[in-house]
């Protein structure tokens, strides 16, 4: 088997799949989703500030994921 073979086998995120902070925008009710969006696309919140704050509201989602949702580098940013 070639290693194309192999990569083609590999099972990963494939079109359609969106990251954890869409996930989580999607489970949030509709004022609170507002809001974060807001914060997401305010340069004046860092993505540590808004995935803190949203953890201490019980709603968990890494900073990592934030910010590659915030830089558009993340699964759904590609499928949308």
């Amino acid at each position: 088997m070639s290693f194309a073979d192999e990569v083609r086998q590999v099972k990963g995120r494939g079109a359609g799949v969106i990251c954890t902070v869409a996930s989580v925008l999607a489970q949030l009710d509709d004022d609170l989703r507002a809001e974060v969006v807001a914060a997401i696309s305010s340069p004046a919140y860092t993505s540590a500030a808004i995935a803190r704050a949203l953890k201490a509201r019980g709603v968990e989602v890494s900073e990592w994921s934030m910010s590659r949702h915030r830089r558009e580098a993340c699964q759904c940013s590609r499928t949308r």
